[in-house]
C-alpha cells in the first residue's frame, strides 16, 4: 500500500512514541502477556522495538500491504485486513492498534473479540483524527473496555494515545 516506500523513515519518529506508550504501559502497572497482536504492522517498528525490550513474548504481524509485512522481523505474519479479523476470540494478551485506526474503512468493524479478557489494547492516532477517535472510544468503553489511561504526545507527531482493559463483557 502507499506506506512501504516511506515507512522506513519514520523509525526513529515510531521509537520516539513507543518509548513514551511504554512509559506509560509501565506507570498504570500493566503487563503485555506473552501474545501480541500488532494491527497495522507494517515493516515492524513495533515488533522490533518489542523484541529487543522483552523475552517470552510472540507477536503476531497483521498487516493488508504484504510488500511492508515482507519486511516485518515477526516469525507469525499474517496478510489481512483490519476490517476482518481473522482470529477466534480470547487469543491475544495485548492488541496494538498504532496509526492504524483512520485507515479502518469502518470504525465500528473494530472488533476486539480476539484479545482475552483482562486483556490489554493500545490505541493510538494522529491529533488530527482526534474525532475519528473519540467516537470509536465512545463505543468501546461502554460496550466491553475500561479506558485504563488517556494521553498525548506531542513529539515529531502530535498523538492521541488510549490504554483499554478488556473488561470480559463480551
Amino acid at each position: 500500500m502507499f506506506f512501504s516506500e516511506i515507512y522506513e523513515s519514520w523509525r526513529e519518529i515510531q521509537y520516539e512514541k513507543y518509548e513514551k506508550i511504554f512509559e506509560e504501559i509501565k506507570n498504570v502497572n500493566l503487563t503485555l502477556g506473552k501474545l501480541i497482536l500488532d494491527l497495522g504492522a507494517a515493516n515492524g517498528f513495533l515488533t522490533d522495538f518489542i523484541s529487543e525490550r522483552f523475552i517470552n513474548v510472540e507477536i503476531v504481524a497483521l498487516d493488508v500491504d504484504f510488500r511492508a509485512l515482507k519486511e516485518n522481523s515477526s516469525e507469525h505474519k499474517i496478510l489481512a485486513d483490519g476490517n476482518s479479523l481473522p482470529f477466534k476470540e480470547g487469543i491475544f494478551d495485548t492488541l496494538f492498534c498504532i496509526d492504524v485506526i483512520s485507515l479502518l474503512r469502518n470504525l465500528d468493524s473494530l472488533d476486539l473479540s480476539c484479545v482475552k479478557d483482562k486483556g490489554v489494547v493500545i490505541l493510538a492516532l494522529p491529533k488530527r483524527y482526534r474525532e475519528v477517535f473519540l467516537k470509536l472510544l465512545s463505543r468501546l468503553s461502554y460496550e466491553d473496555c475500561e479506558i485504563v489511561k488517556k494521553f498525548e504526545i506531542n513529539g515529531s507527531e502530535r498523538e492521541v494515545v488510549v490504554i483499554l482493559k478488556k473488561n470480559g463483557k463480551l
